[in-house]
């Protein structure tokens, strides 16, 4: 539940925050909604918590500051700046990050004042960079859980 809207966005992150994950794949959405329906819960795909191979860095946004359709439009227009469409969140707590030995960070920016990135703690040049950065994925994809947004889910 979001905390109360309009309050001023702290600098630091608590551990109940909840921090989410755009899903931009049609494939992967339809997939993690049908769990969900059946399960009750669906996790994220690993390759949603995989850092930019230049970075250690994973964007998220603090989702418990904001009004839900103000969340939906930042998740569409960043989908959309990648030619894709936005279909839900992936949502995990900044204590399940920190629970996989990751930190959150606030990063906000003018256009939004939501966003944080969560750093996976590998050194850019490290010789098993790969291994150990998949391992931090898998550890936050199974944490995260889908929260489907859009008219899609009706007809899913």
């Amino acid at each position: 539940m979001n905390k109360q809207l309009g309050e001023e966005i702290p600098d630091s992150i608590a551990k109940e925050d909840r921090l989410g994950r755009e899903e931009r794949s049609q494939k992967n959405a339809k997939r993690s909604f049908g769990r969900l329906k059946r399960e009750g819960e669906a996790r994220a795909p690993v390759s949603r918590f995989n850092p930019p191979k230049d970075s250690n860095e994973i964007s998220v946004n603090r989702m418990d500051f904001v009004p839900e359709a103000t969340m939906a439009e930042l998740g569409m227009r960043n989908a959309s700046s990648s030619g894709k469409l936005f279909w839900g969140w992936y949502i995990l707590t900044a204590g399940d990050v920190q629970g996989v030995g990751c930190s959150v960070k606030p990063s906000p920016s003018d256009d939004n004042p939501y966003h944080a990135d969560i750093l996976i703690p590998v050194a850019l040049d490290a010789e098993e960079r790969r291994d150990e950065v998949i391992e931090y994925a898998r550890d936050l994809a199974y944490h995260a859980t889908f929260l489907p947004w859009g008219e899609w889910t009706k007809t899913a």
